[in-house]
């Protein structure tokens, strides 16, 4: 599993302060929306936020 959460408005991977989001792997990241990222963080989101989430995992090398 994979978590990622959002801090002062800057984006992290793993355990961290506040609300988070999980996903299983590649393939649920892929289906991942800005709806699911509004629900987990119960807090507003953007297409914006989804893509700096997406850049920092492949950076990570978790694709």
């Amino acid at each position: 599993m994979n978590r990622a959460g959002r801090s002062d408005g800057t984006w992290y991977l793993g355990r961290g302060p506040g609300r988070g989001l999980w996903w299983c792997d590649e393939e649920c990241s892929k289906g991942l929306r800005v709806g699911h990222l509004v629900r987990a963080l119960k807090s507003g989101a953007s297409e914006s936020d989804l893509e700096a989430l997406r850049a920092l995992e492949a950076g990570r090398g978790l694709h």
